[in-house]
């Protein structure tokens, strides 16, 4: 039997609200979180108002689509009833950082060398922090970076980026307003350092942060075989997305719905989105390029992750910050339209604007082996399995040997034309 969240998820999707009171074991739905996107009134501004942000910094993305948000669980549910519609929860929200953002704030910190229009967007997104209590979370960019410290002992740039985000903390907000070209910092550099040095050490080996980098090197694979199939260039865009599922499911033992998802919108409309633009345009350095939209998916993996992170009456709404045009773009294109979270089985489901859509397509294109993969025991089976780590890189190393070869053919027919 589907575990409640599941059910309630597939309801909601189907606009088939009426039977939700239908489902079974509705005891069990006690332990599930909600939050969903609206215009209604009804919804909330949490504190923190979603259009105001992206107007005034349209390159902060609030991960939910809002403009206004409705929470639900046991104790709001519970309030409600005893209050005739008012409750309280614990409600959280932070700022991460891709590396780009994270340098330019170590830049400004440290009163370095920042082109005008970096440094105001620095100081336009302090302002919000300070207006809005907002938190930084260093997570997203030291998952980036940290990697490269690991590799190069001699590379300081993530501690001192680490030692920057800190002396965030210390900012003298007077000084500040008077005269927010050169920032002024009332702490204990010694202090300060040892505090950033613990941070920083702690993560350095981080199982966490070798889980996301295992993520992204998931996610390299199946864009790298994205990339193949498409220079390929046999069938038709529903075949084409019918072989990725199926490398998905039989050679990855995953049904990658997250990852299928942007494989979708690319092969459906190459020229949409200008995050594809390097397999669009068949780049000389394709290969790398794809690692780091890896790094780039993997982030808003994070994102959905950190969204979950408290538990049971609690919520976490996180803000990605990016300077990069063409990042921010993906970022609006999966804003979250609804989030479900069973705290009892660990278990969560996001749905963007466009996700019954996209599952119908998913639906569609499934072969028949792989549709045959779909019972709730080899989906149960399929949420346990991670392919190990060195069959991944086996995989890309087999698959870097084709890519190299498919990308250079196409850029030499796309110069005879």
């Amino acid at each position: 039997m589907k575990p409640v969240v599941d059910q309630i998820f597939e309801l909601i999707l189907q606009g088939r609200l009426d039977e939700v009171e239908n489902i079974s074991n509705p005891e069990d739905a006690v332990y599930i979180r909600t939050v969903v996107s609206t215009e209604e009134k009804g919804g909330t501004h949490v504190g923190v108002d979603l259009e105001e942000i992206t107007k005034v910094a349209p390159w902060i993305t609030p991960f939910f689509l809002g403009p206004r948000l409705l929470f639900s669980s046991k104790s709001i549910a519970v309030q409600n009833m005893m209050t005739g519609g008012k409750s309280n929860f614990l409600l959280d929200w932070s700022f991460s950082f891709d590396s780009n953002v994270a340098e330019k704030v170590r830049a400004y910190v440290n009163l370095e060398n920042i082109n005008a229009k970096d440094r105001d967007r620095v100081i336009t997104l302090l302002k919000l922090k300070k207006k809005f209590s907002l938190q930084t979370d260093l997570l997203p960019f030291l998952l980036e970076n940290l990697r490269l410290s690991r590799s190069d002992i001699k590379n300081e740039r993530p501690l001192n980026t680490v030692i920057a985000f800190k002396k965030l903390d210390y900012l003298d907000w007077q000084a500040f307003e008077k005269n927010p070209l050169k920032p002024e910092f009332i702490c204990d550099e010694k202090t300060l350092l040892k505090d950033a040095n613990d941070t920083y050490d702690s993560m350095v080996n981080d199982k966490e942060v070798k889980k996301w980098e295992y993520k992204s090197l998931f996610t390299q694979v199946i864009l790298f075989e994205l990339a193949i199939i498409w220079l390929r260039k046999n069938g038709s865009i529903e075949e084409q997305f019918s072989e990725l599922i199926d490398f998905c499911v039989l050679q990855l033992g995953k049904l990658a719905k997250f990852e299928l998802k942007f494989a979708w919108r690319f092969l459906n409309q190459p020229t949409r989105t200008r995050f594809f633009g390097p397999l669009n345009g068949v780049s000389k350095d394709l290969t790398k390029a794809l690692k780091g939209m890896a790094w780039d998916m993997t982030h808003l993996r994070l994102l959905e992750t950190l969204s979950t992170k408290t538990t049971f009456d609690s919520f976490y709404v996180p803000f990605f910050v990016s300077f990069d045009e063409k990042f921010s773009e993906i970022l609006k294109q999966n804003q979250l339209q609804m989030l479900l979270v069973d705290d009892r089985l660990k278990r969560m489901h996001t749905a963007t604007i466009d996700e019954y859509p996209f599952l119908q397509k998913l639906d569609s294109c499934m072969s028949e082996k792989t549709r045959s993969l779909m019972g709730e025991v080899e989906s149960e089976a399929r949420r346990s399995y991670n392919i190990p780590e060195n069959d991944l890189k086996h995989i890309i190393a087999l698959q870097t040997i084709e890519l190299e070869r498919l990308a250079a053919q196409e850029r030499i027919f796309r110069q005879k034309k």
